[in-house]
């Protein structure tokens, strides 16, 4: 036994040095020498497990607590990759964070009658771990303590807990038989996250909330009954959870947050009751299969990109009695129908009514539609209306419309001197008229089939995102003497990079050192007018 009075004592063995401090109460360090796989057995003295003290002993498969030990401070037995079995002993008050953190091979812990906390990520990547079952004497658990438990099936909490910190279980694939006690009013961000092979959950009747994340990617899980106390769903709540086919938001919730039920592939109806005031940004989006939503009486908002890439969306019903929205043939707008919202994109015809003045942001966004025609009244497109409609050939405008007209099917300002929309379906080469002074925001977003433009010299500004995500275009023409003026110029095309291997920019010679130059076309000189041999490598890319 070597001692040092002032500090600490150490025992030394054949397979270890262990350190104590000078009680022997708590054990601070063990040192493994073994070459082979070894048990340990704590003396009967010890009654804290210090932080660190087995970290990482890769050689140590068992080890045997005695009676008196109270505490595992953080850390302890963390990365120990061969310890297979734990028995705790009973009079056990606290296991610390990231006490048992990583221990892959552990299949197998009990959790003595009297535990009163467990801390942060304390069985976090326990890969083996197939059930937990905690007493009724635990009131706290730490954030991440079962993370990552991949082979983790069956969990037994305690029956007074009223808070499931966040991600307890996140990533724990295998995860099966689960029951929430009634206590519990709070389930934390991403609690369930990831736990693919859940099939149902009963949620407790007292909870509140429903935080971000709480169900993320529980591909299995079949659609909760919601409590009553619950008013709001956070954002991404249900995200990924492809098992959901109708979903019902019940009155008593008042807000389905942003992302909430995103990317259900297998989701096909949605209804909202009386009650529900608030449908957040992309709520529904990316649900491949949706087909049908019924808004109630009490919606009164509903944000950006709610139905994006729903691609089977074919109606959208509003309540007659609802006092902010009304629905028309499926699509959605305004009570009045002054504001044409959304067009379901399964849908490959429309007539707009002629009460309509704006059509919104992304109305038609991944619509299906061939042609639209604009009437009389409409004096407000707002950018984005017709993004992604890969299929649109052809605008026409009411004669009487006194804002906007088409010219060979482009969609122009009335005095035809901003263009406003080109068709995503136009292929080839696209000349813009004599007397066009402004392009437009997203005025050729995302076009898949134009690959020459040419500009008149008469153009003065282009407006940002103008041309981005046009992943075919290699050549642009500017006939004007004086570099345009380009708002946000960083935004002109988004996929700058990309396009840059194969895009070029060309200019009157005369203007080649004013593009050059210029604030703002000097980000682009590298492509203005490159000489012939350069010319003719981009062309052969």
């Amino acid at each position: 036994m070597l001692y040092n009075p002032n500090r600490y004592f150490a025992e030394e063995s054949e397979n270890a040095i262990v350190f104590f401090n000078k009680t022997k109460t708590v054990l601070i360090k063990y040192i493994s020498k073994a070459e082979t796989l070894v048990s340990y057995k704590i003396p009967e003295e010890v009654k804290t497990i210090g932080r660190c003290a087995f970290t990482n002993c890769e050689n140590i498969f068992k080890v045997i607590f005695p009676q008196g030990v109270t505490s595992i401070q953080g850390l302890a037995f963390k990365g120990c990759k061969k310890l297979e079995g734990i028995e705790l002993p009973e009079g056990l008050l606290h296991i610390n964070a990231g006490a048992f953190k990583g221990c892959c091979n552990l299949t197998k812990i009990n959790i003595p009658d009297g535990l009163i906390s467990i801390g942060k990520q304390a069985f976090a990547d326990c890969k083996q771990l197939i059930e937990i079952k905690l007493p009724d004497s635990v009131e706290s658990i730490g954030e991440e303590a079962f993370a990552g438990c991949d082979r983790l099936m069956k969990v037994t909490l305690p029956q007074k807990l009223e808070y499931l910190p966040y991600k307890i279980f996140n990533f724990c694939f295998n995860l099966t038989d689960i029951s929430l006690p009634e206590s519990i009013k709070e389930i934390e961000m991403g609690a369930f996250g990831g736990c693919d092979n859940l099939p149902y959950i009963c949620l407790p009747s007292k909870l509140e909330i429903i935080h971000e994340k709480t169900f993320y990617g529980c591909e299995s899980l079949r659609p909760p009954t919601i409590p009553e106390n619950v008013k709001e769903i956070g954002y991404a709540a249900f995200m990924y959870c492809d098992n959901f086919k109708i979903v019902t938001i019940p009155r008593n919730v008042e807000s389905v947050g942003k992302d909430a039920y995103c990317e259900c592939q297998n989701l096909e109806r949605v209804y909202t009751e009386y009650g529900v005031k608030r449908i957040c940004d992309g709520a529904f989006r990316r649900c491949a299969n949706l087909f049908v939503v019924c808004i109630s009486t009490s919606v009164n908002y509903i944000g950006k990109r709610v139905f994006e890439d729903c691609y089977e969306l074919s109606d959208i019903i509003v309540e007659k009695w609802n006092q902010t929205f009304s629905s028309l043939f499926g699509i959605l707008y305004n009570k009045d129908k002054t504001r044409l919202i959304m067009c379901p994109q399964k849908k490959e015809t429309i007539t707009i009514p002629k009460s309509v003045t704006t059509i919104a942001e992304d109305a038609f966004a991944d619509s299906s539609i061939f042609e639209i025609d604009i009437p009389c009244n409409v004096s407000n497109i707002e950018a984005g209306a017709f993004a992604r409609c890969h299929n649109l050939e052809k605008i026409t405008v009411d004669d009487n419309n006194t804002t906007y007209c088409t010219v060979n099917g482009l969609l122009y300002s009335k005095d035809k001197t901003t263009l406003v929309l080109c068709p995503e379906n136009k292929q080839g080469k696209v000349t813009i008229p004599k007397g066009t002074k402004h392009i437009g925001k997203m005025a050729f977003h995302i076009f898949t089939g134009v690959k020459h433009i040419t500009l008149p010299e008469s153009i003065e500004t282009i407006e940002e995102t103008a041309f981005s995500w046009c992943s075919s275009l290699s050549e642009i023409t500017l006939k004007s003497l004086i570099p345009p003026k380009c708002i946000n110029i960083e935004k002109l095309f988004f996929n700058y990079e990309f396009l840059k291997s194969h895009l070029i920019i060309n200019v009157p010679p005369s203007a080649e050192k004013a593009y050059k130059t210029n604030s703002d076309w000097k980000l682009f000189a590298e492509i203005i007018n490159p000489k012939k041999e350069t010319t003719r490598n981009l062309n052969k890319k």
